[in-house]
């Protein structure tokens, strides 16, 4: 705890620098608080961060004053991403979150109604379904599940055919299924979600937008282009749509056999638009 002497001196200069990691001779980030309240401190900002300690930050207890050895406690938990050296932006975009010089702990966001949380990596269990959204060490998350078969997803670059936009119009995301327990979970109404991956974070992506795509079974959470994989053998047996990064599933085949009225549904309304500005 923050002793006598330095207790008179931060209420007289009322900002205080926090270093979030290492000595004076170290790469540190600097943050201010209030003056005291109730003895407790709230977060104002980032005073300065050295570049190789940009990233996530979760803090609320224990937090160093001055040196690592000195903490104050903030009256609220504050989860931010440093992006240079005084600027930051307070995160809630639902997903999983890895922390600068934290191993040990992720941080998991389940949208703007609920507040950000720390969390251990846990154990599996028998029940797949139970451990949807679980941040499994080693393995990643689980978003999906296959014949009770977990599917994961971890903190990596994704590989160069994923995500990508290129001139052939080839597409391909990652899904997740409805986390009732993770990040994920945060619409009951929704079976699936868009996801993005970096080494940072696995977050919700709502630029997705896309219509009847197809499920790689051979990894259970990438969806293509149904023209680039209609006829492979790792075709799934459903057909995803996602608008704004929410997705639902048809059955193959009624997709198939819809496809025809579909088809004509939008000639109608081609035609009736050209009557309409003619």
């Amino acid at each position: 705890m923050v002793n006598f002497k330095q207790w008179a001196l931060l209420l007289t200069v009322g900002i205080l620098n926090i270093r979030a990691d290492g000595t004076d001779d170290d790469p540190q980030c600097l943050f201010t608080v209030d003056e005291p309240l109730a003895s407790t401190f709230t977060f104002t900002g980032v005073s300065t961060c050295s570049d190789s300690l940009n990233g996530y930050y979760y803090l609320k207890d224990d937090v160093p004053v001055n040196s690592p050895t000195n903490t104050v406690d903030l009256d609220k938990p504050v989860f931010i991403k440093v992006t240079s050296s005084n600027i930051y932006e307070d995160i809630d975009l639902p997903g999983y979150y890895k922390l600068v010089n934290n191993d040990e702990k992720i941080v998991v966001c389940k949208g703007r109604t609920e507040p950000c949380i720390l969390v251990s990596p846990t154990s599996i269990t028998s029940d797949c379904n139970s451990d949807l959204g679980k941040y499994i060490l080693n393995n990643g998350v689980v978003v999906g599940c296959r014949n009770n078969e977990r599917v994961y997803v971890n903190f990596a670059v994704p590989e160069p055919s994923v995500n990508k936009r290129d001139e052939s119009n080839t597409e391909e995301y990652y899904l997740s299924q409805y986390t009732p327990n993770g990040a994920f979970g945060f619409d009951s109404r929704i079976p699936y979600y868009a996801i993005k991956i970096d080494e940072t974070s696995i977050t919700f992506d709502q630029s997705v937008n896309f219509e009847d795509y197809m499920l790689d079974v051979s990894t259970g959470k990438v969806i293509k282009n149904r023209k680039e994989d209609f006829c492979s053998a790792n075709s799934g047996k459903h057909f995803y749509s996602c608008t704004k990064g929410k997705c639902i599933r048809r059955p193959r085949l009624i997709t198939i056999l819809l496809y025809p009225m579909k088809v004509s549904v939008q000639l109608l309304r081609k035609k009736l638009h050209l009557f309409h500005v003619t």
